[in-house]
């Protein structure tokens, strides 16, 4: 201890401020339960396949929900006869359905409207 009470470091001379002792041994020490792949670019190649998994099933969503939407809105303003008039409504990946109704509607017009 010293003259006003406080005990010294127990090597002193290997623990100077902001380097050894306690500190060295937390920066050491790392993230508890975090270990590196035996590979480089494992831990990458995961999360890539994790994000096309998700944004697989957000293009599938996307795609199920512009159908939906088409044949609500060609029901609302055609009826079911102008949806079996229309046959089967099928959108391509990533096509519009607003472009696709308003073809339809134009072709279905036709048909329905005088």
């Amino acid at each position: 201890m010293d003259a006003d009470g406080v005990a010294a470091p127990k090597d002193a001379s290997a623990s100077p401020a902001g380097q050894g002792g306690a500190e060295q041994r937390v920066e050491q020490r790392g993230l508890a339960g975090v270990r590196e792949a035996d590979q480089a670019g494992v831990g990458d190649r995961l999360e890539l396949e994790q994000q096309f998994l998700v944004l697989s099933r957000l293009a599938a969503q996307r795609d199920s929900q512009a159908r939906e939407w088409l044949v609500q809105s060609l029901r609302e303003r055609f009826g079911r006869e102008g949806l079996k008039h229309a046959g089967a409504l099928a959108l391509k990946s990533g096509q519009s359905p607003f472009d696709v109704q308003a073809e339809m509607s134009r072709w279905l017009g036709a048909f329905f409207e005088d």
